[in-house]
């Protein structure tokens, strides 16, 4: 949130796209509740087996596809697959999962020519962040 703040100068009235595994990221649910408290429209966007059901009641958007989660946003923010904590089937494949929820340059230019690009890291390279 520091950085957020840093280049926008607030959180309040900011779209904010997070897009990835939500469920499994201590670092999403955290800028979700920080970010929502100071003011930010939160969004989030990937499979469904990997977005909490209750976090719709907190206010955030939830999107079953990056497009819809991007537009207009001035923060995207893309998670991790985080494999080490995750049961089989969650999602069909890592390759199918890129396809669909990965940010690559033509789905970023739904979000705001300025908009900031995040990632906490580590990136898994051509999963999370893909080069077209």
């Amino acid at each position: 949130m520091f950085t957020i703040i840093e280049k926008k100068g607030s959180l309040e009235g900011l779209k904010v796209a997070i897009i990835g595994d939500i469920y499994h990221s201590r670092v999403a649910r955290s800028n979700i509740w920080g970010m929502t408290k100071l003011g930010a429209e939160v969004s989030v966007a990937g499979p469904s087996t990997l977005i909490p059901r209750e976090l719709e009641k907190t206010g955030v958007k939830v999107f079953t596809t990056v497009q819809e989660a991007l537009i207009d946003a001035d923060v995207v923010m893309g998670l991790r697959i985080q494999k080490e904590r995750q049961k089989s089937g969650l999602f069909p494949s890592i390759r199918e999962y890129s396809r669909f929820f990965g940010l690559d340059e033509k789905r970023l230019k739904l979000a705001k020519e300025d908009a900031l690009i995040l990632h906490p890291g580590p990136v898994n390279r051509g999963v999370e962040l893909r080069h077209r």
